[in-house]
């Protein structure tokens, strides 16, 4: 079970992770001056598990789609909502491209944050058809 070393790499790297070998790092979900996250392989699972030992966002022990969705600011997601965090998670980490979506230009005074927004909810569709679209 869980995910190829090389794909849990990348994926890792993609979410600012520099090691996912055991070794502590600075948490990416919360400030600090010390070392308080570590990214180790379950024995039971065999997932990656993302573990926060401060704790300050919730909970100690977090799959990737999960750290995802918290570094978004999303915590204790659902079931069908951390699938698509998942899918995020893969097109960012450069293992699955997004569907092609629609686009509508938008007008010239659009203000550059609305357009960011416009661009990544454009890439979260694409990410989730990945979910829907029939095989």
């Amino acid at each position: 079970m869980g995910l190829r070393p090389a794909a849990v790499g990348r994926m890792c790297g993609a979410l600012g992770i520099p090691c996912w070998d055991g070794r502590h790092f600075h948490c990416i979900l919360h400030p600090d001056r010390h070392p308080s996250a570590t990214v180790i392989r379950s024995e039971q699972t065999g997932w990656f598990l993302y573990h926060d030992w401060h704790c300050k966002v919730g909970r100690e022990w977090l799959v990737l789609p999960d750290v995802r969705a918290a570094s978004a600011g999303r915590m204790d997601i659902s079931s069908a909502e951390k699938a698509t965090w998942k899918l995020i998670r893969l097109a960012e980490a450069g293992l699955q491209s997004p569907q092609p979506m629609a686009r509508v230009a938008l007008p010239a005074t659009v203000s550059p944050s609305a357009a960011h927004v416009y661009e990544r909810l454009l890439f979260a569709l694409g990410c989730r058809w990945n979910y829907t679209l029939p095989a």
